[in-house]
């Protein structure tokens, strides 16, 4: 028996372990997000009494100075760059704001807060996308398209049912996002290393303080599973691990919104389009018609419209130029039969207007459906765009106390 080699824990295919150092090379918010766990860190080491208070008020002064001292973007996201300069403004004991903590769950913390801001970014900018298909899709309701498969011309279809679709896909996709964000929005800091310390952290203040809605309760996953499967939710959007993951898809999705907005739509020349030539299912439509309005078994009507087809390419001629004398004796040679439609009705039928509006089924490019979906996808977007600001205003509301609780510990 051949047992299969499997791929190295560094393997390209594979997600892999969190590295620390990526993370605080990361860029995006990485520093800001540091100075908001040192923050938050030693405001609950305050409340839990871990550091004492005048202590703390100092540590407090420190960070800020540190954090009023430098830019964000010459700091570094690491704390060990960070630990030194902190010390030196607010002296040796000040390395005790590190009480119970570790770089990996820090890194750990990092890496997830630039998952959510990324996750929010992106969902803002699917909602955006979504509305603007939907908006174009209003002034195209009865646009008629040719629809292809399989390389050749299939049906017509309408270009809001077209817009429509994608509008639906991207609709999934911010679902999915809304699914990870629920996942991934949960704190991993004062996990240490990977089975906590012998200080007793209020993980579950740190949480509140820094927005999350939750724990990663399980030290050891926390550091060392839970970001391999953060990464596994979004690996659909992002294919590779980074640890600040939104700028490609966010460069995707804005080119996507320019071309929606630079749509420009020649009504007349889509429908000459149509006409230009044969769809696959114009046979289908044509012995439908024959089977509905005269019970003409539906593989006879197809085999005759599939003459009629050879007929009209043989002759250089499209279906709607084809003498309806010549539609009636073919069908006749072929079923011994008078054609059982007018020559109004057959024009009907063949008419890419009929093949729109004659649609009856579920999620069809007719108008009763387009309005429908159109409504559904206009109200499945502002919910979405209601759940995004609504989480953006909890990470806001949080950061305000942590702010506030911050600024009171400094004061003394």
């Amino acid at each position: 028996m051949t047992i299969p080699s499997i791929p190295n824990a560094g393997s390209a295919d594979l997600p892999r372990p969190l590295d620390i150092n990526e993370v605080f090379r990361g860029g995006g918010r990485s520093v800001e997000f540091l100075d908001e766990i040192n923050q938050a860190s030693v405001v609950m080491l305050c409340e839990t009494g871990i550091v004492p208070r005048e202590l703390g008020s100092r540590i407090a002064r420190g960070i800020a100075q540190v954090m009023a001292n430098e830019p964000r973007a010459q700091r570094s996201a690491d704390y060990l760059d960070y630990e030194p300069q902190l010390i030196a403004v607010a002296g040796p004991e000040a390395s005790r704001l590190h009480s119970g903590g570790s770089r990996q769950d820090i890194a750990s913390t990092i890496a997830r807060m630039n998952l959510r801001d990324g996750l929010l970014q992106e969902c803002e900018a699917l909602i955006d996308v979504r509305r603007k298909l939907v908006a174009l899709a209003e002034n195209h309701k009865e646009t008629i398209i040719p629809a292809y498969t399989h390389g050749v011309q299939a049906q017509p279809t309408t270009f809001a049912h077209y817009l429509l679709a994608f509008a639906s896909a991207l609709a999934r996709q911010t679902e999915r996002m809304r699914e990870a964000y629920a996942r991934i929005n949960c704190n991993p800091l004062g996990a240490a290393v990977l089975a906590t310390s012998s200080f007793p952290l209020d993980r579950k203040r740190l949480a509140e303080l820094l927005g999350f809605d939750g724990l990663l309760e399980n030290a050891y996953d926390a550091n060392h599973l839970a970001p391999i499967d953060a990464f596994l939710d979004l690996a659909g959007d992002y294919r590779s691990y980074d640890p600040v993951p939104c700028t490609r898809p966010l460069q995707v999705l804005k080119l996507f919104a320019e071309v929606v907005d630079g749509i420009v739509v020649d009504k007349d020349r889509a429908l000459e389009e149509v006409h230009a030539d044969y769809s696959t299912t114009t046979t289908t439509e044509i012995a439908d018609a024959l089977l509905q309005r005269a019970q003409v078994p539906f593989r006879v009507g197809h085999h005759f419209a599939s003459l009629l087809t050879d007929y009209g390419r043989s002759h250089r001629l499209r279906l709607s130029d084809i003498p309806f004398c010549e539609v009636q004796r073919i069908y006749r040679d072929e079923t011994k039969q008078p054609l059982p439609l007018s020559e109004s009705e057959f024009g009907q039928v063949i008419s890419a207007y009929y093949m729109v509006s004659g649609r009856r089924g579920v999620g069809g490019p007719q108008l009763a459906e387009i309005d429908r979906m159109l409504a559904d996808e206009s109200a499945r977007a502002a919910n979405d765009r209601a759940w995004h600001d609504e989480k953006l205003r909890r990470l806001a509301d949080a950061l305000c106390e942590l702010e506030q609780r911050f600024r009171a510990i400094a004061a003394g």
